[in-house]
């Protein structure tokens, strides 16, 4: 956590990214991955200039002081990794119970995208909404919902077969999931 640890955080995904799953593939080259959840990247800028741009919901503009955001564009290492749209205020930090970012005296807490929904940059997925939910405060953090598209490719291997819950062993056919 904290805005200084950014290189940790880019470390720690890149890691997931490479770690070995299912037949020793790399997460990376799975046919379909997301990960989701607190992962803590901060926005780089001013507080006053934060509040001004989530007080006239320029969301698009905010993201770009974001230190994901930032790292992708240069590095163009995690070109692997993909996000919906952004058009929602940052997710963190609340004061529980309210709508209110938390300003902690002696602390000085800039309002961030710390709620994240990451996926595979790859052909058969697409994000179809993406956006937090407000109404959720019980927290300091606002939770992030994502709706996705996927594309399911069959696969006649009999070893996946029955590996996959979703396939029907009767038959070569997917269950229909919905």
């Amino acid at each position: 956590a904290g805005k200084k640890s950014n290189h940790e955080r880019i470390n720690t995904l890149k890691q997931i990214l490479e770690t070995k799953t299912y037949n020793q593939k790399k997460f990376k080259n799975s046919n379909y991955w997301i990960i989701l959840g607190d992962l803590n990247f901060r926005i780089d800028t001013s507080f006053e200039y934060a509040f001004k741009m989530i007080k006239n919901k320029e969301y698009i503009d905010l993201i770009r002081y974001d230190q994901f955001y930032v790292y992708c564009k240069r590095e163009k290492k995690l070109a692997i990794a993909s996000e919906g749209t952004i058009n929602f205020a940052p997710t963190y930090k609340f004061v529980p119970g309210s709508n209110n970012y938390l300003n902690e005296e002696g602390k000085i807490r800039i309002p961030s995208y710390t709620d994240r929904i990451l996926f595979c940059n790859k052909r058969g997925i697409a994000n179809i909404d993406y956006k937090s939910i407000p109404n959720i405060m019980f927290s300091d953090h606002r939770p992030v919902q994502g709706c996705f598209e996927i594309e399911i490719i069959e696969n006649n291997n009999s070893e996946n077969k029955n590996m996959n819950p979703y396939i029907n062993s009767n038959s070569d056919t997917y269950l229909n999931i919905n």
